[in-house]
């Protein structure tokens, strides 16, 4: 699917497939990672690591077990969202995850790919609750999130997320349907 972000940039919105290759999504985390910016990976990737990465989810995607899109500026991955389903007992509980590069924030690009991703989640994915969790000093996240319908605050944890030497509290948002 194409869109058009706010500054007349064309973006291309496709589902996870083989088709990407593993080293566009290593360059796009490893730059997310340089940047040190809210994510849970601190240590950059190497080819291998990413290639395993890449076999795993599509293997999760045929199982069932998660739905992910991908942005594209050209051939580069400038964004990557997935859903994925808890194990076991928790099976019926979708958690989401968002990450967006540097210079393709604030475009209208996380919110179109997080409602996407959402109405994927469910036709695909059949959740009972869908979540994520975001550090509580994301604000810009959390005005995408709440703006998209995951109002609810389910859980804080005090003290939770190490950022350039400071603890920051992490939130659960639940997706509260309108």
């Amino acid at each position: 699917m194409k869109f058009i972000l706010k500054d007349g940039r064309i973006i291309n919105i496709v589902p996870f497939n083989p088709q990407i290759p593993a080293s566009e999504f290593l360059r796009f985390i490893n730059r997310l990672i340089d940047e040190d910016i809210y994510i849970m990976h601190n240590t950059r990737y190497v080819l291998s690591q990413e290639i395993k990465w890449k076999r795993d989810k599509l293997a999760a995607i045929k199982k069932n077990n998660c739905v992910g899109l991908a942005a594209l500026y050209g051939r580069r991955v400038i964004a990557s969202l997935e859903a994925r389903r808890e194990p076991g007992n928790l099976s019926d509980n979708v958690s989401c995850g968002v990450a967006i590069a540097k210079g393709f924030r604030g475009f209208g690009l996380g919110e179109k790919m997080l409602r996407m991703l959402i109405s994927l989640a469910k036709e695909k994915l059949h959740p009972k609750n869908i979540y994520l969790t975001v550090i509580a000093d994301n604000t810009p996240a959390i005005a995408l999130y709440k703006k998209v319908g995951f109002t609810k605050i389910i859980g804080r944890y005090p003290n939770w997320f190490k950022h350039k030497g400071k603890y920051i509290d992490s939130l659960t948002l639940l997706l509260v349907e309108k």
